[in-house]
């Protein structure tokens, strides 16, 4: 099974490469299934997020122009699979706001609501098993999981991957809210992307230094976890709007448990975005590379 994290036996970029490239290899199996169910979907989507991250860590070893081709390849793939994503999660949210006592459960417009989200879910997975809509990124992966084990990387370390990942948890650093500021839903949705990439990042570098990035790595998985609940419950509203414009049903009572649920969801993933992102970017990136010198060390002599 190709590894999800670095391993001591191989250099840092050339551990990176077959780590992004097993990413790929599982999202292109998972496309290649001639019906690809709810949970392929999520998988194949969580893979080529990890995929992402992986390319952003070797970021200064494959340069610009690579790096761009292959984001971009893989950005596309992913986003062909939006709209089965977007139906599935829709459903997901109301169902979980009318069942976790928000006062929905016998709101007649949130129950018609719900069944037409979960009547679209079911469309959507006939036409994309229908239309093709899937051949073109089928095929483009399968590409870059056979070129991507040709990536030049040389055998650099921490000099090559603490740059990337700097630039990594700077940017999801400065994606977070000021202290006083309300965020925007876009602002929210730009800090989660930057966050899960630090996520996956910090889940590839981990064995160097559990102690310290198990934490981490939790503190990130509960703060893209709020603000993905935020990003679907914002996609709810907008489907809600259309609904009632459509239908003249009042969703009064479905916004307003909207709008509590997600300030509550703010308010959580501000408190773990100040825990992860409490350090500088200069200093957190120099301890890692401590460990990572103590780590290669520690393994060379064995």
């Amino acid at each position: 099974m190709p590894a999800k994290t670095l391993q001591p036996e191989h250099s840092g970029t050339r551990g990176l490469r077959r780590v992004a490239h097993g990413f790929v290899q599982r999202a292109a199996r998972r496309l290649a299934q001639p019906e690809l169910s709810d949970e392929q979907v999520h998988d194949a989507r969580k893979n080529l997020q990890k995929s992402r991250a992986a390319l952003r860590l070797l970021r200064e070893t494959l340069g610009e122009r690579i790096y761009r081709r292959e984001n971009t390849m893989l950005r596309d793939a992913a986003r062909s699979l939006n709209r089965a994503r977007d139906a599935r999660v829709l459903a997901e949210a109301l169902n979980a706001l009318r069942s976790n006592g928000a006062g929905l459960q016998h709101d007649t417009a949130s129950l018609e609501l719900e069944h037409l989200l979960r009547t679209e879910q079911t469309e959507v997975q006939r036409e994309m098993r229908e239309n093709g809509a899937l051949d073109e990124p089928r095929g483009a992966l399968q590409q870059l999981a056979r070129r991507s084990t040709r990536w030049r990387v040389g055998k650099g370390g921490w000099s090559d991957l603490g740059p990337a990942f700097r630039r990594i948890y700077r940017s999801g650093r400065q994606a977070m809210p000021r202290a006083g500021v309300r965020p925007d839903d876009a602002a929210l949705h730009e800090w989660r992307k930057r966050t899960k990439y630090l996520r996956y990042a910090l889940q590839m570098l981990e064995p160097m230094r559990p102690s310290l990035l198990s934490p981490l790595v939790k503190e990130a998985r509960r703060l893209t976890e709020c603000l993905g609940e935020h990003h679907d419950l914002s996609l709810l509203v907008l489907k809600a709007r259309d609904f009632s414009q459509g239908s003249g049903v009042s969703i009064g009572a479905l916004l307003a448990a909207i709008e509590q649920r997600q300030a509550r969801l703010v308010t959580r993933a501000l408190s773990c975005g100040t825990r992860l992102y409490q350090m500088k970017p200069k200093e957190l990136t120099e301890r890692l590379g401590r460990y990572w010198h103590s780590w290669r060390q520690s393994t060379t002599r064995h």
